[in-house]
């Protein structure tokens, strides 16, 4: 309900203080509630009793294998030229980190998360560079951006504004920059081989949910899952975005938008009255309206019109009829189609059906036709000269003369006004007294036909609009028509009739009008002053650009990503001189922002989160790697390779995880290695020593500049692919618990509470 401000209720201070208190306590359970729904799922587990398959965590601080330590020789048993030749698979994956790290880091400092502390590529690229080396001699996994955890880690941090008002939605103000939950993740995660008696009670179904939701919820903010929406539905989301969907399509010859001249004719029908369509406005860029009587026309002004009209018009347009691409050669063939449209009822009936058809057929009365007949004018000419002493007869002669000569010039510059192929949009309105419901009707001819008498010019109509309705509305039906003729001259909604497939199609060019639309305060303005054309019309162009006018579709366009963190230096790692300059004045500030409530649920969740994988990656890396490397190297390697990163990383936001292409190329190189029976974890040190090397040598050279050529698309269809697999992970493990866990089906219902 709104109030005025002088009917307005006082505020309640006791009420205030309830509802923030609601809100800030509905905010806190918010900000936990993935936490709470691990926590409840594993004390039903519990409790019941149910025999699901729990966490695997490793028991001891020791590495799989008896016959390896914590550090690595490169060399080893291997042959020396194994070190050199570990540099060519040192390249592939050296593409593979930069890539999957500099992508992440992408997604993460988008613009449209408001980051206030800025970021830094080469300082990040430089952490990972450094703890892939140390991993690589220890024997651990290698760790680089995880994508889904980076994005649900930022959606966790996001900062809303308080809502003042019911159903009022929250603002979006930016993210809690700060390190704390990723170095509270990393080091609980290195504590986990201490309290394995805790974590082995958490049922993998329980994570295999959260995964599930990980993958669903950081697609919300990935716009090709929107995109694929939209495509299957064929309706993108708001009216610019559709409208501008609209006007990409293929055009043929018969759908090229032309100029057009929209006339407005009017026809009031009582009984015992022979009426006729009268002119009363015409539009070419402006509107011009029929004054004195029909007598003159007035000077072109900028038409203003009601919310209300354009609403009716709206609703006549979509409960109305719409005819697009008709064949018609005359109005009696465009008079029959639309009322072969309209449903017979008792208060449509044949007889009445003739009398409107009838009525669409009647003459059609210009302005310009009292001024182009000088019949009159020329038969009294002789007649005068008779009476050359009648003064007075004389002078309304000539008076007629100019009066006629004038108004012929002024059509005559009229008709050099309007360019070269423009088209003809009539708009006929009226009102009948014998009908009981209105009519409506929007017919788009194809091709364009000239009908005679019809138009004031003689130009080919393409465009008819038909509103016709009971007495009593003649003025509401006048403002309908002045709005179809109006938005019929808009270069947008022009160009959509022009291309519309139906009539959802001209609804949306209808609803993108409202959207431009400035409404004017009754009590402060007169809306008999009429506006002056403005001497510039400004360009509708960005109208038509996708994402120019909507904000939430403003990254549709194509991002440039920039900025100082991405301009190169032309000096030895000058790119990490800088970030290291620009964040560390953010340093401490990093940990002083985390302490809140906020980051506590964050670091909740995500432990438990990012714990699963790690453990999930270290065991399919030691079924691959035949124990090498296992879950407590995972384990340790995710711990020192986070803590690290959170610590010193220029974007602490991002967060470090274990990626299918590093399993498959672990896979790849230890099928190698037993082949050619070279020692794996030598090699392996080897390679990683190289990409570790020529990652330095990436950001000595400020290489993370070209982060600014990945195209939003790229982002996408990266974050989008790693969501999927989120999402087809959790599905598949889920279902393979039926064959572990099968349901029985073949149960008794006589023994079902027996025991």
């Amino acid at each position: 309900m709104y109030y005025s401000n002088s009917l307005r209720p006082p505020k309640c201070p006791s009420n205030a203080i309830n509802i923030a208190y609601n809100s800030q306590v509905w905010s806190t359970v918010s900000d936990f509630a993935v936490f709470l729904t691990i926590i409840i799922m594993v004390l039903l587990d519990f409790v019941v009793g149910i025999p699901s398959p729990k966490l695997h965590v490793p028991h001891a601080f020791k590495p799989t294998r008896d016959d390896r330590g914590w550090f690595i020789n490169p060399i080893g048993p291997n042959p020396w030229w194994t070190v050199l030749a570990a540099l060519v698979p040192a390249l592939l994956c050296t593409i593979l980190i930069f890539m999957d790290q500099q992508i992440s880091a992408v997604i993460v400092n988008r613009k449209e998360h408001k980051l206030k502390k800025g970021c830094g590529y080469h300082l990040d690229l430089f952490m990972v560079a450094v703890m892939l080396g140390v991993c690589s001699v220890m024997g651990l996994p290698w760790f680089v951006a995880a994508t889904v955890l980076s994005i649900t880690h930022v959606n966790s941090l996001k900062v809303e504004s308080d809502c003042s008002a019911p159903g009022e939605q929250p603002k979006f103000l930016g993210i809690r920059e700060q390190r704390v939950t990723g170095l509270l993740i990393f080091v609980l995660m290195g504590c986990s081989v201490f309290f394995t008696s805790v974590l082995k009670f958490i049922p993998m179904p329980v994570l295999y949910g959260v995964f599930l939701y990980m993958g669903v919820s950081s697609l919300r903010g990935i716009q090709v899952r929107t995109r694929l929406q939209r495509a299957a539905c064929r309706l993108p989301g708001s009216p610019s975005q559709r409208v501008q969907f609209i006007l990409r399509t293929k055009e043929d010859e018969q759908h090229v938008p032309h100029r057009l001249f929209s006339e407005l004719d009017e026809i009031c029908v009582k009984e015992g009255q022979d009426a006729e369509w009268k002119e009363t406005a015409r539009w070419l860029k402006f509107e011009e309206d029929a004054e004195d009587g029909g007598e003159r026309w007035s000077k072109p002004y900028v038409g203003t019109l009601s919310l209300h009209s354009l609403s009716e018009l709206r609703s006549c347009i979509s409960n109305g009829t719409v005819l697009l691409d008709v064949c018609a050669n005359s109005i009696e063939e465009i008079a029959d189609m639309i009322l072969a449209q309209q449903e017979q009822s008792t208060e449509f009936d044949e007889h009445m059906r003739a009398q409107v058809r009838e009525v669409l057929l009647r003459k059609h009365h210009h302005q310009n036709e009292k001024t182009t007949n000088l019949l009159p004018v020329v038969c009294s000419f002789a007649d005068v000269s008779k009476r050359q002493s009648d003064l007075r007869c004389g002078l309304c002669f000539w008076g007629n003369c100019l009066k006629i000569a004038c108004c012929a010039q002024a059509e005559l510059h009229f008709m050099k006004k309007i360019p070269t192929g423009a088209e003809a949009s009539n708009v006929l309105v009226g009102e009948l007294d014998f009908l009981h419901q209105p009519i409506m009707a929007f017919v788009r001819l194809s091709p364009a036909v000239l009908l005679s008498g019809m138009t004031e010019v003689p130009i080919p109509t393409r465009f008819l609009f038909v509103l016709l309705g009971p007495e009593g509305k003649g003025h509401q039906y006048h403002e309908i028509g002045r709005s179809m003729a109006t938005i019929m001259t808009d270069e947008v909604f022009r160009d959509v009739a022009y291309k519309a497939k139906n009539g959802a199609d001209l609804v949306a060019g209808v609803d993108e009008f409202l959207d431009q639309v400035t409404v004017l305060p009754p009590g402060e303005w007169d809306p008999s002053i009429r506006i002056e054309p403005p001497k510039n019309v400004p360009s509708q162009e960005k109208r038509k650009m996708p994402g120019a006018l909507d904000d939430s579709a403003s990254h549709s366009t194509l991002e440039k990503h920039g900025g100082p963190e991405l301009q190169r230096t032309g000096r030895l790692f000058g790119g990490l001189t800088l970030d290291v300059k620009r964040k560390a004045p953010w340093f401490w500030s990093d940990f002083r922002d985390g302490l809140s409530l906020q980051c506590l649920a964050s670091f909740l969740f995500l432990y438990c989160a990012c714990m699963s994988p790690v453990i999930t990656f270290g065991g399919l890396l030691g079924e691959a790697t035949k124990g090498h490397i296992s879950a407590m190297e995972s384990l340790l390697g995710a711990s020192m390779a986070g803590v690290v990163y959170s610590l010193f990383a220029g974007q602490p936001l991002t967060i470090l995880g274990s990626t299918g292409p590093v399993l498959v190329f672990e896979k790849i190189l230890y099928k190698f290695c037993k082949e050619y029976t070279l020692s794996y974890l030598s090699l392996r040190a080897c390679i990683g020593l190289w990409t570790a090397f020529l990652c330095i040598v990436l950001v000595a050279t400020d290489a993370s500049c070209l982060v600014c050529y990945v195209t939003r698309f790229t982002e996408e269809a990266f974050a989008s692919l790693i969501c999927i697999i989120f999402i087809y992970e959790a599905l598949e493990k889920l279902s393979h618990l039926r064959d572990t866990y099968p349901v029985h089906t073949h149960s008794k219902l006589d023994f079902l509470t027996s025991y």
